[in-house]
């Protein structure tokens, strides 16, 4: 291969020649400025909207709020960092995705706090985490079947894995707890039973494996006042109320 000689091209092509290629490069060099100006200043990608996904528990009204703070801003020199650390100020939310999506908009792909059960603190009602945080009550539209935890501050982390086990592992039985008092000796309460449970905290899942199997095959013994001790192994201690 070889490239053909000038010396036969008349001479207005030569000229013409050399000012393209003396003016291509400022001429597409100006247009990628220009595209980008354009991009960044002009009316056509600014932010028009915002998909919000994953939020049960945080406050879709104050997120709603601070997005709304950068309606009609320019899409491509909006910061998503700045937008995710505004978000993430929610207690409730663990995890934070924040994407532009071309050309007006904002994906939020929310990761909330996985609530636990319910905990009175000084007068307020607090949600207990599975990260063993207490957090504020969701929104009053939500509503939330957990069980009511008593529990002393010192023992708290020991009761956050212990109802967290509950939650994991006996998940239909965790339905069906409406409170736990926390001890060294656990002792819950039954959805629609009037006797009370009493456990061992170190046979924790033991105990609640024995509840399961009385609840699947004698649940009647569930239906009349008294206590139902499941601190030994392999063994069930039913006593009445005034025993």
């Amino acid at each position: 291969m070889y490239n053909k000689p000038l010396e036969g091209m008349p001479r207005w092509k030569r000229v013409l020649r050399t000012l393209l290629f003396t003016l291509m490069p400022p001429l597409v060099l100006g247009l990628v400025v220009g595209a980008v100006f354009w991009v960044r200043s002009g009316s056509t990608f600014r932010l028009r909207a915002w998909h919000i996904e994953g939020d049960l528990l945080s406050a879709r009204q104050d997120m709603t709020q601070v997005l709304a703070r950068y309606e009609n801003k320019p899409l491509a020199s909006l910061s998503v960092d700045k937008v995710r650390q505004e978000l993430a100020r929610d207690p409730w939310i663990t995890g934070l995705s924040v994407v532009k999506n071309w050309p007006d908009a904002l994906d939020v792909q929310v990761r909330e706090a996985e609530p636990l059960a319910w905990v009175v603190r000084r007068g307020a009602v607090k949600v207990l985490s599975g990260d063993g945080r207490l957090l504020p009550a969701p929104r009053a539209s939500l509503t939330l079947d957990m069980p009511v935890l008593k529990v002393p501050d010192a023992q708290l982390p020991l009761a956050v894995g212990a109802l967290r086990t509950l939650k994991t592992d006996f998940p239909a039985l965790y339905g069906r707890v409406e409170w736990v008092e926390w001890s060294a000796f656990p002792r819950l309460g039954l959805m629609d039973s009037p006797a009370r449970v009493t456990l061992q905290a170190p046979l924790w899942r033991h105990g609640l494996s024995m509840l399961q199997v009385v609840l699947s095959a004698r649940p009647e013994m569930l239906t009349r006042e008294g206590e139902m001790d499941l601190r030994f192994v392999n063994q069930v201690v039913w006593r009445r109320v005034n025993a």
